[in-house]
């Protein structure tokens, strides 16, 4: 098993640490996997976790005259990125990873917010503590690959804005996110007050 196959069956017990929906099911699908399913309250023991998860939101804007998509991203608080759609079915709260990317029509806006599509942060290598702030690279298949400061806190940072060719980028910012696990098989409590992805 690859490093990267690892964190991705890693992230499969992880992912539910941020979603809190009463009376639903979380259920995770990457890539071609089975999608699995987990229930859990406040105060449910998570066993096997070694880490945790976060989530970035923003706003992007393509001004031009072709579209783009947003492919890939890289940061240094995760192990791995990804771009998650999220849909309720039922009751269900499905999060799938885009294996194509997120498009950005020409001459249109997206927007990445909570229950929708998403950067996702797997298996974080710290904590993300309000205030803190983190660099993330986001690749482009047209504007290739850009930088951008993500702040963490409970709002979109209105002061955040970033132009790449025809893109630009606003309201940037990520929600805390504790990191997880001992590392030593002790189970892991989720703690209350979680915020939802």
């Amino acid at each position: 098993m690859n490093r990267r196959t690892l964190g991705k069956a890693l992230a499969l017990a992880t992912l539910s640490v941020g979603i809190k929906i009463p009376g639903a099911i979380a259920q995770h699908q990457h890539g071609d996997s089975t999608p699995e399913a987990h229930d859990h309250g406040e105060g449910t023991p998570m066993v096997g976790m070694t880490s945790g998860t976060g989530a970035v939101f923003m706003t992007i804007e393509n001004t031009g005259d072709t579209p783009d998509t947003l492919i890939a991203g890289s940061t240094d608080v995760a192990k791995i990125v990804e771009i998650h759609t999220m849909e309720m079915e039922g009751d269900v709260m499905v999060m799938m990873e885009l294996e194509e990317g997120l498009e950005i029509p020409a001459g249109e806006t997206v927007e990445l917010k909570s229950g929708g599509y998403h950067v996702m942060l797997i298996d974080l290598t710290r904590s993300l503590d309000k205030d803190d702030e983190f660099a993330l690279k986001l690749e482009f298949k047209e504007a290739g690959e850009v930088e951008i400061n993500v702040h963490v806190g409970t709002e979109p940072d209105d002061d955040s804005s970033y132009e790449f060719d025809d893109l630009v980028i606003t309201g940037v910012f990520s929600r805390p996110a504790p990191m997880l696990g001992r590392h030593d098989g002790t189970p892991e409590v989720m703690p209350e007050g979680t915020p939802d992805h």
